[in-house]
């Protein structure tokens, strides 16, 4: 835990590092895993948007959205999903 703490620390734009700490709260602080999963998501998006604009010369949207490194994946949707409606 204190190790991807640090992590995003020194990279706040870490998604992953992000997406493992809300992992590791999901079943014992649910509050604080939201704040995580929605940082690593916010991350993540601005990530995608970054390639997407650097390789938009290069491929179509339709080429683009194939590559499944450029989705965010549903299963990290549905976990935001459920806490926020345990939050509500």
């Amino acid at each position: 835990m204190v190790h991807f703490k640090r992590c995003i620390e020194l990279n706040p734009q870490d998604y992953k590092a992000s997406f493992e700490i809300a992992q590791m709260f999901d079943q014992v602080d649910q509050p604080l895993a939201l704040h995580f999963y929605e940082q690593g998501l916010k991350s993540m998006r601005l990530e995608i948007e970054k390639r997407h604009k650097f390789s938009a010369e290069n491929l179509s949207e339709e080429e683009f959205y194939k590559n499944p490194n450029n989705l965010v994946p549903p299963e990290l949707l549905n976990n935001i999903g459920v806490l926020r409606l345990e939050q509500s």
